[in-house]
């Protein structure tokens, strides 16, 4: 376990975080949900209309009630939180505060497409849920053992939430808004790309602290020698790609 004391809310450690930095996590990333949720709000008002549905990214407002709907889930409305991935997954779940949430924000039963067409509530609803539903995980948190167990789910709505928050950003990107929140880009003149020896590499995540079932588990792999670019293509680079006919050899596919 790490502790508040000893990392931040930027650690590479976040995996292995106690109560009180999951406490701080958690609160930090809803500051960045509700920021960039932000980003599309403003747009609204500038453009004067909602954000038109697309097939690339789902309705900011439906991402925003979700985070919260999957927080409460999987701790709030779970009892057996506490058992971790041991839990099972189809005993039935207490009430939420939202009556209609698993209406709106269940991915396992609405498909990306039907998300634009639900009647949600407003922005300002969907935020009293959030801060509610927050205070609620933070006060069990408080309660809940110091195990990798008992804190699973934690851990589980903060990866979660993280990760909508890149798919807001990805989002905002597509539409063109909200480059004040991103970081700049790395900047560097170019350099030649590095050739790699042939090595044995540890592929997954050991056990303890919070593993994602894709990374499960630890194991070596042989990785032959490769050329790898030094920096990350930039469009010019995958202009000529495209313009070179690249998208019509099956060997880069």
């Amino acid at each position: 376990m790490i502790d508040n004391e000893t990392a931040n809310v930027e650690s590479p450690h976040m995996r292995h975080a106690g109560k009180g930095l999951l406490s701080l996590a958690l609160m930090d990333a809803r500051n960045h949900t509700l920021r960039w949720f932000g980003v599309f709000e403003d747009a609204q008002r500038a453009g004067g209309q909602a954000v038109a549905a697309s097939p690339d990214f789902d309705p900011p407002l439906w991402t925003l009630g979700h985070v919260g709907w999957f927080q409460e889930r999987w701790i709030a409305r779970n009892v057996e939180r506490a058992r971790g991935p041991a839990c099972d997954p189809t005993r039935p779940r207490l009430a939420s505060v939202e009556a209609n949430a698993d209406a709106w924000f269940d991915t396992a039963h609405i498909g990306s497409g039907e998300r634009w067409r639900l009647s949600l509530p407003t922005p300002q609803v969907v935020r009293q849920t959030l801060a509610e539903t927050l205070d609620t995980t933070l006060e069990l948190l408080e309660s809940a053992d110091e195990t990798d167990e008992a804190l699973y789910f934690y851990r589980l709505a903060l990866f979660h939430e993280d990760m909508h928050c890149e798919a807001f950003a990805c989002a905002a990107q597509t539409l063109g808004i909200g480059a004040h929140l991103l970081p700049p880009p790395p900047g560097g003149a170019p350099r030649a790309p590095l050739v790699l020896p042939a090595t044995r590499h540890m592929l997954g995540s050991p056990a303890g602290g919070f593993v994602f079932d894709n990374e499960k588990w630890a194991h070596e792999e042989a990785v032959p020698e490769f050329e790898i670019d030094a920096r990350p293509v930039n469009w010019g680079q995958y202009t000529e790609f495209v313009e070179d006919g690249g998208y019509d050899d099956s060997r880069w596919w």
